[in-house]
């Protein structure tokens, strides 16, 4: 009956929060409660609820206590024992679902405070106009994130170009997937959320556009898509630190939905002439959705067009924050030009300056814990991004012709779903900056073909028989999926 009811409850009212429910016996309960949250003790345990809120208590004394008592005994004095016994909130079986929600809600928002739930920064990157790098910086993002072992989800909404899929080399399966969902929302669950993600690293997966034009419309306008948008930033808000969404030029009512649901909103803009037009026009059409002005950002990417200038020209009319302003311009960098279907991004194949340029603008927006100056030993370069697949149709950034020094690597293994194959690595090499042997032995080791993701600990509700309880659990490799590596 517990269980029911709180699966109930949980399903339509808090699923975004992802609470997990089991049932416990009271004599065997304890061995499972470790890594709980919250103890839910039953009406069913009648005298037994002393002994074990008693145990409990002496064993776990941060942790809170519910207790249900059948609605005539709901009184003055089974308030006095709750207390007594270190109970939090006494609720009659006759409760509201509505009372429950609200002592849910707020122990939820206490574990936020904690630390214990994580909560995740969702980052919209949209270029102003065509051809300036935002789907170049995502992925750059996503590839910073993942070198600093941030769980990040990139996001490709871009449904008319899906410049950011073709250029990590992903299979169209992917993208059949989210058509699935579409045409059926109900069968989107935590498991099968995880099954439809790309994986790029251990830490980095994509979320891919729809195949067809027709889905693609559906997500960015129909009520169907919007269901299946809050679902996934439900999904996501609790399995990663980072969601950066490469937004593309998409436009609907499901993507104003986005907008507003973003902590952050980076404007990429670059050094043509109606980038500043185009800036100014963006914010004047979407300013309101947007809501707070505190959480947009501007990032040139082209020294042509400085921060003071566009300061200059939008922050008399639309009055942003300083912070909107104190992103590096990053540069173009003919190191990292070509980076698209190579397996790295613009943080691996360009110059230390870039690297570092990236992490300030990943720190800046929230994408990585702020902290103090950076330097280019901060650069780990730990991680790499994979393909799914073999290549794929991928796009360019910029072109440019010039002579390079390519050195062959020693050789690295990718693991697919279709057994190895070999990739040999290559890099541009200048003298101004060789790489050690150390060094280059940590940006080309070998990548061992253990389970893509260790899964961060989701807030799991046990209920069992009477007793409920929350535990943080990550999934066993057993659970591990991989998917196209």
């Amino acid at each position: 009956e517990y269980g029911e009811t709180f699966s109930r409850l949980l399903s339509q009212l808090l699923e975004p929060t992802e609470f997990k429910i089991s049932l416990s016996h009271p004599n065997t309960y304890i061995d499972k409660v470790s890594d709980a949250d919250l103890l839910i003790l039953g009406s069913d345990l009648a005298e037994l609820s002393s002994r074990v809120a008693t145990e409990f208590r002496d064993e776990y004394p941060d942790v809170p206590i519910f207790l249900f008592v059948d609605p005539t005994a709901y009184s003055a004095g089974s308030f006095q024992i709750a207390y007594q016994l270190g109970v939090r909130k006494v609720l009659s079986d006759s409760a509201s679902t509505l009372d429950l929600l609200q002592e849910i809600v707020a122990i939820q928002s206490e574990l936020c405070r904690s630390g214990k739930i994580r909560q995740t920064e969702f980052i919209v990157v949209r270029g102003v106009s065509g051809g300036v790098g935002a789907s170049s910086l995502v992925a750059a993002l996503g590839e910073v994130c993942s070198d600093h072992r941030r769980r990040v989800l990139l996001w490709d909404m871009d449904v008319e170009t899906r410049d950011l899929t073709r250029a990590l080399r992903v299979e169209v399966g992917f993208s059949e997937e989210i058509d699935h969902w579409l045409s059926r929302p109900e069968i989107l669950q935590r498991d099968s959320f995880i099954d439809g993600l790309a994986p790029l690293t251990e830490y980095a997966q994509l979320l891919v556009p729809p195949a067809s034009r027709k889905q693609s419309l559906q997500l960015l306008w129909e009520p169907e898509g919007l269901c299946l948008l809050e679902k996934i930033i439900g999904y996501s808000r609790f399995q990663y630190d980072t969601v950066i969404i490469d937004i593309g030029t998409a436009t609907g009512n499901n993507v104003n939905h986005i907008l507003r649901s973003a902590s952050k909103v980076l404007l990429v803009l670059g050094d043509t002439p109606f980038s500043i037009a185009a800036a100014d026009e963006y914010l004047h059409f979407y300013g309101d959705i947007l809501g707070s002005s505190k959480k947009v950002y501007f990032l040139p990417t082209s020294d042509a067009l400085s921060i003071s200038t566009l300061r200059k020209e939008l922050d008399p009319v639309h009055r942003y924050g300083q912070l909107a302003w104190a992103l590096p311009p990053l540069l173009y960098d003919i190191d990292a030009q070509d980076w698209p279907g190579k397996l790295k991004t613009l943080y691996s194949l360009g110059s230390h300056e870039t690297q570092v340029c990236l992490e300030k603008i990943a720190r800046g927006i929230g994408a990585l814990p702020a902290r103090g100056p950076l330097t280019a030993e901060d650069s780990t370069l730990s991680s790499r991004f994979m393909p799914s697949s073999t290549a794929q149709r991928s796009f360019i950034v910029r072109t440019s012709e010039s002579l390079k020094s390519l050195v062959s690597q020693p050789q690295k293994w990718f693991f697919g779903d279709k057994g190895p194959t070999q990739a040999r690595a290559t890099r541009n090499l200048h003298s101004q900056k060789l790489l050690t042997m150390d060094r280059r032995r940590e940006q080309f080791g070998t990548i061992p073909d253990s389970g893509l993701m260790d899964y961060n600990k989701e807030s799991r509700i046990t209920v069992e028989s009477s007793v409920i309880t929350d535990k943080y659990s990550p999934e066993t490799d057993d659970d591990k999926k991989v998917v196209g590596f």
